[in-house]
């Protein structure tokens, strides 16, 4: 794990968010194109106030991670993971852990009980980091399906798109 005595998480600044928007590859190098459809600007001006960067001035690099959760609008007590990211230069060195981790006592201030993500089959590491931070697999309804030895729930998002729906009590 990293030194993160110069690190700082906080909410994010609304010229930060184009500046992200800008240089996704730096956060998404394999999914790119597809972050570009959904990082919209309604995620800033309407939940900018759960949607966290870590900024470091140890390196060139300032912003080195961001995470957006909400809170859900179906009832007061269960939030979403929306996105996560952290710079490839600072992959694996605990970001993501100090990002969920100010996320969860953000979101306990509002008095969220749980924190659901989805997740693609495919994304591995993003799997194993969650397993790693004691998410475990949820069903939310009946239309599940075992993918690589995983509960998945079919068609999450949209036909044929199978999702790991996870979740965490705070």
């Amino acid at each position: 794990m990293a030194d993160f005595k110069n690190t700082i998480i906080r909410l994010i600044e609304e010229d930060e968010f184009f500046w992200l928007v800008e240089n996704l590859s730096l956060f998404w190098p394999e999914n790119a194109d597809h972050m570009q459809s959904i990082l919209d600007p309604f995620w800033f001006y309407e939940f900018g106030n759960t949607m966290y960067v870590a900024v470091t001035k140890d390196k060139l690099v300032d912003i080195i991670g961001l995470v957006l959760g909400v809170q859900s609008q179906r009832d007061n007590v269960h939030g979403y993971i929306v996105f996560v990211a952290t710079h490839v230069d600072w992959r694996r060195k605990g970001v993501g852990t100090l990002l969920y981790s100010h996320l969860f006592d953000s979101l306990k201030e509002k008095n969220i009980i749980s924190i659901l993500t989805a997740i693609r089959p495919d994304n591995i590491p993003s799997l194993l980091f969650h397993k790693s931070m004691r998410f475990n697999f949820y069903k939310r309804r009946n239309e599940t399906t075992i993918i690589d030895g995983n509960l998945a729930i079919c068609d999450y998002r949209g036909k044929g798109k199978h999702r790991y729906v996870l979740e965490k009590k705070l």
